[in-house]
C-alpha cells in the first residue's frame, strides 16, 4: 500500500513536474522565438533599407544631354507660346476693331495732286541689278542736286512721297523716286520670290545712283523698310553720298541690340514682323489676313495708325489699286520673310560685338527722324 502510494504520489508529483517543465520550456522557447522574430524583422528591415539605399545609389542619373536639352527646349517652347499668344492677340484685337474712317479726310488724292502739279519729268522702267526692271519717277531740275527717295512697306515711291516730291522739285532738286523691287511698278511675276529682298534692293540703289547722279554725290532718304538697303548701300559705297536721312528706321544692328534687351516691348510693337515670317508664312496666312474684307487689316493697321487727316478716302483707293495686283502682296511680304537671312548675314559678317557696340560708325552724315507716337518709336526706343 505504501509503495503504491509512494509510487502514485511520485508519479503524480513527477507528472506535474514533467508537465510543468515542458510548459516552461515552451514559454521560454516562445519568448525566444518572438525575440528572434523581432530580431529577424529588424534585420529584414535594415536589409531592405540597405537595399533601397543601394538601389537609390545605383539608379541611373539623367544624362547631361537630357538636362541640356530640357534647359534649352523649355524656354524655347515658352517663348514660342508667348509669341504665338501676342501675335494672335493683336490680330484678334484688330479683327474686332472698326476701320477708323473718322481719321480719313475727304481731300483730293495726294497722288493726283502731284501728277497735276507738272513737276514730274518722266516715269521710266530701268534695268538694275540682274537686269530686274524697276519703275523710277524723275521730277524737278535734271541739273539740280540729286535727292533719292526710298519708300517702305506697303507703299510705292509716288504714294509715299507725293508732297515731298513736289516740294523738292520746286526747290530745284533732281528728285529720283524708285519703286523698290517687289513693290508696285517694280514687281515682275516671272521673277522668283527669293529675288525680292533688301540685299538685292541695295544693289539696285547702287546701280540706279551710278546711272542717274552723273558723277555727283547724292542725298538719299529712306523710310521704314527702305532704310535697310539705304544703310547698306551707304556703308559699301560712301563715296556716292553727301548725306543720309532715315525716317522711322534704325540700323539693323541697333534694331537687334534693342530687341535683345527689351524683348517684351519689342515683340509687343513689332509683332507683325514676327507674324509675317513665322505663322503668317504657313499657307500664305499673312496674305489672306491682308486682303480679306476689302483690305480691312491694311486700313486699320497701316493707314489707321497715322495722324488724323494724313490720308484721304481717295488715297486709300490709290493704295488698294496697288495692293490688288495679282501676286504683289506676296512679293512685298517676301521682304519680311527674308528677315532671318538678313539677321544671320549681319551677325556672321559683323559678329555679336558689333550688335553690343554702343555706337555704329558712319562715314557719311546721317540724320534720323522719328514720330514720337509712331509704333516704330514705341517699339525701338
Amino acid at each position: 500500500m505504501k509503495t503504491f502510494w509512494r509510487d502514485s504520489f511520485f508519479r503524480t508529483h513527477l507528472s506535474k513536474k514533467l508537465s510543468f517543465r515542458p510548459l516552461a520550456l515552451q514559454t521560454m522557447a516562445s519568448k525566444a522565438e518572438q525575440k528572434g522574430t523581432k530580431a529577424a524583422s529588424i534585420q529584414n528591415s535594415m536589409a531592405k533599407a540597405r537595399g533601397a539605399k543601394l538601389e537609390l545609389g545605383t539608379r541611373p542619373m539623367l544624362s547631361a544631354t537630357t538636362l541640356i536639352l530640357a534647359l534649352v527646349l523649355v524656354p524655347v517652347v515658352a517663348i514660342i507660346v508667348g509669341l504665338f499668344a501676342v501675335m494672335f492677340g493683336r490680330l484678334w484685337q484688330l479683327s474686332v476693331s472698326d476701320i477708323p474712317f473718322h481719321k480719313f479726310s475727304n481731300h483730293p488724292s495726294e497722288l493726283q495732286t502731284l501728277l497735276a502739279s507738272g513737276v514730274i519729268r518722266s516715269h521710266e522702267m530701268i534695268p538694275l541689278y540682274r537686269d530686274h526692271p524697276s519703275f523710277v519717277t524723275f521730277a524737278g531740275d535734271v541739273d539740280g542736286p540729286t535727292v533719292v527717295l526710298i519708300h517702305g512697306y506697303p507703299e510705292s515711291g509716288l504714294l509715299s512721297y507725293p508732297k515731298q516730291i513736289e516740294f523738292l522739285a520746286k526747290l530745284g532738286y533732281n528728285v529720283v523716286v524708285p519703286d523698290l523691287r517687289g513693290f508696285n511698278g517694280s514687281f515682275d511675276a516671272s521673277v522668283p520670290l527669293s529675288e525680292y529682298n533688301p540685299d538685292a534692293a541695295m544693289e539696285d540703289l547702287r546701280i540706279l545712283i551710278q546711272k542717274t547722279a552723273r558723277g555727283k554725290k547724292v542725298a538719299i532718304v529712306g523710310h521704314d523698310w527702305g532704310c535697310i538697303p539705304v544703310y547698306e548701300v551707304v556703308r559699301l559705297n560712301p563715296h556716292l553720298f553727301a548725306t543720309v536721312v532715315q525716317l522711322s528706321g534704325v540700323h539693323l544692328m541697333a534694331y537687334m541690340r534693342y530687341g535683345s534687351k527689351n524683348l517684351y516691348k519689342h515683340v509687343h510693337y513689332s509683332w507683325y514682323i514676327l507674324w509675317d515670317f513665322t505663322f503668317g508664312n504657313i499657307g500664305n496666312a499673312a496674305e489672306w489676313v491682308a486682303v480679306s474684307d476689302d483690305y480691312a487689316f491694311m486700313k486699320k493697321f497701316w493707314l489707321g495708325t497715322a495722324n488724323t487727316g494724313s490720308y484721304s478716302l481717295q488715297d486709300i483707293e490709290e493704295y488698294k489699286a496697288v495692293w490688288s495686283k495679282p501676286g504683289l502682296m506676296t512679293s512685298m511680304l517676301a521682304w519680311y520673310r527674308y528677315v532671318p537671312n538678313l539677321f544671320l548675314r549681319h551677325l556672321m559678317r559683323d559678329g555679336f560685338e558689333a550688335m553690343a557696340a554702343p555706337e555704329i560708325p558712319a562715314s557719311v552724315p546721317v540724320t534720323i527722324v522719328w514720330g514720337c507716337n509712331s509704333l516704330a518709336a514705341k517699339g525701338h526706343t
